[in-house]
């Protein structure tokens, strides 16, 4: 049995419409019943829209809850870095679950992507599993290895981390007007980054989550169908994403990116069928191949549980 995941989606009022395009193409995989969703949404985020994102997946979670964070600061890292701290605390106060972070730029790839996620997780050797990278360059500061932030963490993650939330770097400093990004990214303080020394040692690199930053904070991958000589230098096609992966990020166009992967994976599941025709395989055979993730078949039917009472706390 699969270890059930808490998925803890974070948004503010720039990426809220993400967030839902998001929430609609894990409706759309399904297969998420023996899990759990925590919505925290920023202040900025009017709670009609909290609300409608709710009501979205009630019923294909095990259970689904939202929590208003009053971050007070605008822009990354500094919010990030305080809805981070935040949801760690209440995920340690109100659930006993291991937690997903995942932003509303890391988009599901299979219709087995929480339960893959979660069989993984129930085997980890260690308390927190996602894609342990190497920095490309060394930057004064900034660490030479790293937990990438979309990642599950331990139900007692707050308390582990309880000497450092009051890091100065923690808190992170907000762009100044005058000074340019790429000037400003070089002292730069993510949580991942200022946590890297902590969680790396206590950190399982796992395959199915690959997380590509992009070329830069400003130019993160971009998906095209084909690459042609026209397209910028961070262009990749649906083929560059790792085949053993079940989450990516970053994606900014999740809306751009969903129809090539929905092709991608139902030109999958034809090659398969197609296959099996001359040697007069049985549907039998064809719904085995998609249980063992040979192909895929997005919006495949699930058993859901009855609908739950979402609530919406304030932190």
């Amino acid at each position: 049995m699969t270890t059930p995941i808490l998925v803890t989606l974070p948004c503010h009022a720039g990426d809220v419409d993400r967030a839902e395009t998001l929430l609609r193409w894990v409706k759309e995989l399904g297969n998420v019943d023996e899990h759990s969703l925590l919505i925290a949404a920023d202040a900025g985020v009017p709670t009609e829209r909290v609300k409608e994102l709710l009501a979205l997946v009630r019923g294909d979670f095990h259970s689904v809850k939202g929590m208003v964070v009053q971050t007070g600061a605008v822009g990354w890292p500094l919010a990030t870095n305080l809805m981070f701290r935040a949801v760690a605390r209440q995920v340690e106060s109100g659930y006993k679950l291991p937690w997903l972070w995942l932003e509303s730029d890391a988009v599901p790839l299979r219709a087995s992507w929480l339960n893959d996620l979660g069989e993984a997780y129930r085997k980890c050797p260690r308390p927190l599993m996602g894609c342990v990278l190497d920095a490309e360059r060394a930057i004064e500061g900034l660490p030479n290895r790293y937990l990438a932030g979309v990642a599950v963490y331990p139900q007692d993650l707050f308390g582990l981390l309880a000497t450092r939330w009051e890091d100065a770097k923690f808190k992170g400093m907000a762009k100044p007007a005058k000074v340019g990004t790429a000037q400003w990214q070089q002292n730069v303080r993510a949580f991942d980054m200022v946590f890297a020394d902590t969680l790396v040692a206590r950190a399982h690199n796992t395959p199915l989550i690959h997380n590509h930053w992009g070329l830069s904070y400003a130019e993160p991958p971009v998906f095209v169908a084909a690459r042609t000589e026209a397209d910028p230098p961070n262009a990749v096609t649906p083929d560059f994403v790792r085949k053993d992966a079940v989450l990516f990020h970053r994606v900014k166009d999740v809306a751009g990116f969903l129809p090539m992967w929905r092709l991608r994976l139902e030109h999958a599941k034809a090659l398969v069928t197609e296959s099996l025709k001359p040697t007069g395989a049985s549907q039998y055979v064809l719904e085995k191949a998609l249980e063992a993730g040979l192909i895929e078949a997005p919006g495949a039917p699930v058993k859901k549980k009855p609908a739950k009472q979402a609530e919406l706390a304030t932190a």
